[in-house]
């Protein structure tokens, strides 16, 4: 009788010591793993021109000092780039969470150059606005839609300057609108849904 309170005593004590360095063990991996997480999710200025710098640049373009969005997670360095498309004033936009880089040409529109000048008017989001005053300078700060406007066009039809028919457009424009349905209360999600038109 003693021999076999011994062995459940044991057996007791020792799934106690087992169930105790299995909860240590998970906690200092738990540990462990945030603090990586969160040093390496975060990407310095320095980090992002860098990697700008190897993706958008080629021998006598330049970058600008960085500004960071916080909400869509990105760097934006203005770049002067030699082959720059005419209306546009590009910018190389680097992911922090997959630390790749693009440019975003962040176009305003075709600038005709005689006196019946068409094109877009205004900088930011989806609703094109087209006259005789196309915009020459833009600020740096993103919107939600921004990113389709690289499609959009205005031309002068039967006498009207205006916004031609355009499928990529359209298409886009179709998606960042059902982000911004879909997260009406939630702009980080709705620029991470953006990010995938």
């Amino acid at each position: 009788m003693k021999l076999k309170n011994n062995i459940k005593s044991n057996l007791l004590f020792y799934g106690l010591v087992i169930i105790i360095i299995a909860i240590l063990v998970t906690s200092i991996c738990l540990v462990s793993n945030n603090k990586n997480n969160s040093s390496s999710d975060k990407l310095s200025e320095a980090e992002a021109k860098a990697i700008a710098e190897a993706s958008c640049i080629k021998g006598g373009e330049a970058l600008s000092g960085g500004t960071y969005n916080q909400i869509t997670k990105t760097w934006w360095f203005d770049a002067n780039l030699n082959s720059a498309k005419e209306g546009c004033n590009p910018a190389c936009v680097v992911s922090e969470e997959t630390k790749t880089a693009e440019i975003n040409w962040r176009c305003t529109g075709l600038i005709e150059p005689n006196q019946n000048q068409c094109g877009i008017e205004n900088c930011h989001g989806l609703d094109i606005v087209c006259g005789p005053n196309p915009a020459q300078i833009c600020t740096a700060i993103y919107m939600l839609g921004d990113k389709c406007r690289e499609f959009a066009k205005c031309e002068i039809i039967n006498g009207v300057c205006q916004q031609t028919e355009n499928q990529q457009f359209n298409s886009c424009k179709t998606c960042v609108n059902n982000c911004e349905n879909d997260f009406p209360n939630n702009s980080e999600e709705a620029f991470n849904c953006e990010s995938k038109c």
